[in-house]
Formats: structure tokens, sequence, C-alpha cells
């Protein structure tokens, strides 16, 4: 091994010399990967979770299409629904056979569905301006297809101004408001 004397007086190879800023490299490099790992490690873990959250809502969306799809109720799928109150009930809106918009219902635990036609009654769209209009909500929580004493509603649940919970029940047929539940 050349030993060098430097101007110190302390005598270190050349190797020593030339390991240093490679051995920091390398541990720089060694960090960087080791950081990148646990990233992607942990964004793993979170898309696992998220989708494991979510599977029974895609699961219960897959269900209620294909029996709807099965019993002729529906060809052409729009929009998925989910509420849950004292009953939980999913629906679908879309297009029938005749290219007529319709929405099916289903109550948890049953095998009956339930159609109507969207045209015979009042849209999604008209509901939420309407609650938008009266109640001035910061954000709505729920808004769905129901059944409500076997009257299909549009069940909406949002927090109000004061940060307490409100549920409605709007008539589908006529947009009248049925049942109304504040301050939860």
């Amino acid at each position: 091994m050349l030993l060098v004397k430097t101007v110190n007086g302390i005598e270190e190879s050349f190797m020593e010399l030339r390991q240093t800023p490679q051995l920091k490299r390398r541990q720089k490099k060694f960090r960087t990967t080791l950081f990148l790992g646990l990233c992607l490690l942990v964004l793993a873990v979170g898309a696992l979770g998220y989708a494991r959250a979510v599977h029974p809502l895609s699961q219960a969306q897959s269900e209620l299409v294909n029996r709807a799809r099965r019993a002729g109720k529906i060809d052409q799928v729009d929009q998925f629904y989910h509420v849950a109150r004292e009953k939980t009930f999913t629906a679908v809106t879309g297009r029938n056979h005749q290219q007529k918009p319709v929405a099916v219902i289903a109550e948890s635990g049953r095998k009956k569905l339930v159609t109507v036609r969207l045209d015979k009654g009042k849209s999604a769209k008209s509901i939420q301006q309407q609650v938008q209009a009266d109640y001035h909500p910061k954000k709505i929580t729920t808004f769905g297809l129901g059944i409500y004493k076997g009257i299909v509603v549009w069940e909406v649940t949002f927090i109000d101004q004061a940060d307490n919970l409100t549920f409605l029940a709007y008539q589908f047929s006529n947009g009248e408001l049925i049942r109304s539940i504040q301050n939860l």
C-alpha cells in the first residue's frame, strides 16, 4: 500500500482517500433507495386498504346490476346509489330495453326488485336543488333512492350550517317531503 504524507503530518493511503467519496455516494444511494421503497410500501398498503374498504359497495353494485339485467329490468346502467338508514337500499339508474329511463331498487337481504320510470317522478337533480335552496347544507353526505313505508323516496342526508346531521325523504313521484329528522 502506498502511503502519502499530508501537509499536517497525517499518513493516509490513496485507497482510503478514494473510498470516502465512493462510500458516501453508496450510503446516499442506499438511503434514497430505502426511502423510495418505504414510500412504495406505504402506497401499496394504502391502495390495498382502500380496495378492501370499497369492496362491499362494488360487490353490492355488481350484484344488483346482474340481478336487474337477468330480470330484464335494465340494460344500460348510468348511476349507482347506496343508502343506509333503518334499512339498506341499493339502486341503479339507467335505461331499459325500450330506452326508457328507469331505476331499479333493492332492499338488502330481499329478492324483490322495485322498478320505477325516472320520467314519471322527480329527478335527482331537482331534489338536490330543492335541498340546496331550502336548507343550504354544508355537505350532502348521502343521496339515493330508497323505499319508505312502501313509497319510493329520494333519501338525503346532509350536514347543515350548524354542523348537525339532517335526514330527509322526498317522495319520488311528486317531490313532497314525507320525512324529516333534523339535528341528529
